[in-house]
């Protein structure tokens, strides 16, 4: 996929044959540290949601994002957000299977990423959580949300329209 700067992104992966890529409460956390090491240099997080067997980001590129830069990987043209996603998955990957003698990725061959337009307002952050990972303030002011936990949640359980659901998916 190609990333462009200044854009919101829903990105997402699960598990080879629906399988878990998360087994125990400290892989999650590992996972966490890898999103903060290899993505908040070129992207804000603005959600994130972690699942035994997939994950899904919500992010916005930095401005400061390279559009026309690539790396070659084996061949391949490779943009930079691409390549942190890969190696984040593959340093996971690595991990994992030393910890429980596992051989293989945990992960399908494509993470997927859908480009959102700014009018869409389906976060799943009802500001119950103290995290510093996900950018609340820039998420609110992107997506015009409320600071109010209680008006936000009353939001996010708003029907969500067959257009936008499209787009996520």
């Amino acid at each position: 996929m190609q990333f462009y700067s200044g854009h919101t992104y829903h990105v997402y992966n699960q598990g080879n044959n629906k399988e878990s890529i998360f087994f125990e409460r400290d892989n999650y956390l590992y996972f966490l540290s890898k999103m903060k090491g290899h993505l908040t240099s070129l992207t804000d997080i603005l959600a994130w949601c972690l699942m035994p067997n997939h994950f899904h980001w919500l992010i916005r590129v930095n401005e400061q994002y390279p559009d026309k830069t690539v790396f070659h990987n084996k061949g391949k043209k490779v943009n930079p957000l691409n390549r942190a996603i890969g190696t984040l998955q593959s340093s996971y990957t690595q991990a994992i299977n030393k910890k429980y003698e596992r051989t293989g990725s945990p992960f399908r061959t494509r993470t997927k990423a859908k480009s959102l337009s700014e009018d869409e307002k389906d976060i799943d952050n009802y500001g119950i959580r103290a995290g510093t990972l996900c950018q609340k303030k820039l998420a609110r002011d992107l997506f015009d949300l409320p600071e109010d936990p209680e008006a936000f949640k009353t939001i996010s359980q708003q029907t969500i329209s067959d257009q936008v659901i499209q787009k996520l998916y």
